[in-house]
């Protein structure tokens, strides 16, 4: 399976970044930070496409939870979902279709990806009892979702099988090799075969799967004041001189999956890069110290920008700017424009 990264991006929206930048601008500490941190996706995804000579086909499962067709046509115009109302159209459907029972998300998709019912998936419910039943107790949960419940083979391991490019994106009971477990004492021959075989398969380069929704680093939220911990600003490195006016001021936020986040607010005048020796933007001017030398102060007392990275360094955070607040109306632009670059955390289960 190809490494994936799951990056979060620090959502640069107006009203939110200028939350913290205007409590940063008085001179007590500030009382607000704002800054979102978002995921990604909710509709599970798969694309299938052919690899012999000929022009290739690609085949792809659309899976959104509690949607049908009368509620597409009821809340959506055939200008805002054309895709979606051409396959209502001119797709086929099938007349008195019966689901997985009980019809809930983490069952109905593992009938979706495997074929076979909760008897053979062993996937019943979105929370339910830890296979083997005889290894453990009935207070004992595990979730529906996960990939160790999965006891049938999906769809992308039966591609990957038949050298089939494959990429799964949010699909459930992913992206790691089936448990394959039985319902009650252990594994046989046949079961062990099929989990050794998944695990071979999603080794290779032509199947890629990938699921944000196993383990949350941190749930959207918007920070404040509260919620962070303010530091001393002078243990961030290659920042140059710290001004007198407006002086950084440093936090850190500890993520619910273990990293930290380090956080510095600066001034309309950016401080000198290590690597490139010159300021970026913005004017600054020259003040005279007691000793001869000249210090750089910003132009302008206010704080304007919040520099995000996974240790107290700017050479490789993120920075994150204030944004005009968005008046235009979201018809033909596009909807989320004011984002940063990623950042890459390392996490007990590898990087995102």
């Amino acid at each position: 399976m190809r490494q994936t990264h799951f990056r979060h991006r620090i959502l640069q929206q107006p009203a939110l970044v200028r939350s913290i930048l205007e409590d940063a601008r008085s001179k007590s500490t500030p009382t607000s930070i704002k800054t979102t941190i978002t995921g990604l996706l909710v509709a599970a995804l798969m694309m299938l496409s052919g690899c012999s000579n000929q022009p290739s086909e690609r085949a792809i499962l659309l899976s959104i939870d509690a949607m049908n067709e009368s509620i597409l046509r009821q809340y959506l115009t055939e200008d805002e979902a054309p895709a979606l109302y051409r396959v209502f159209d001119h797709g086929a459907c099938a007349d008195f279709a019966v689901p997985a029972f009980p019809s809930v998300t983490s069952a109905g998709h593992a009938s979706l990806w495997t074929g076979t019912y909760g008897n053979r998936s062993n996937v019943t419910a979105n929370s339910q009892h830890v296979l083997p039943r005889d290894q453990y107790t009935v207070l004992e949960m595990q979730s529906g979702y996960s990939h160790e419940r999965l006891s049938a083979e999906p769809i992308w391991i039966t591609l990957g099988k038949l050298g089939l490019p494959v990429a799964g994106h949010h699909t459930t009971q992913s992206p790691y090799t089936p448990g394959y477990f039985p319902v009650s004492g252990q594994r046989d021959e046949t079961l062990n075969r099929a989990r050794t075989e998944s695990e071979e398969v999603l080794q290779k380069d032509h199947v890629m799967v990938f699921n944000g929704y196993n383990k949350r680093l941190q749930y959207d939220a918007v920070l404040t004041a509260r919620n962070v911990e303010w530091v001393d600003a002078s243990a961030w490195q290659n920042v140059g001189s710290l001004w007198a006016e407006p002086a950084p001021k440093a936090f850190q936020l500890e993520l619910e999956a273990g990293p930290v986040l380090y956080g510095l607010v600066t001034g309309d005048a950016l401080p000198e890069r290590a690597e490139s020796g010159s300021a970026e933007s913005g004017s600054t001017e020259s003040e005279s110290t007691g000793s001869g030398e000249t210090q750089p102060v910003a132009s302008k007392s206010q704080y304007t920008t919040i520099w995000i990275g996974t240790r107290p360094d700017l050479k490789t955070a993120v920075r994150v700017t204030e944004q005009p607040a968005e008046q235009t109306s979201p018809a033909g632009r596009e909807l989320a424009r004011y984002f940063s670059e990623p950042i890459r955390l390392e996490t007990q289960d590898g990087p995102v």
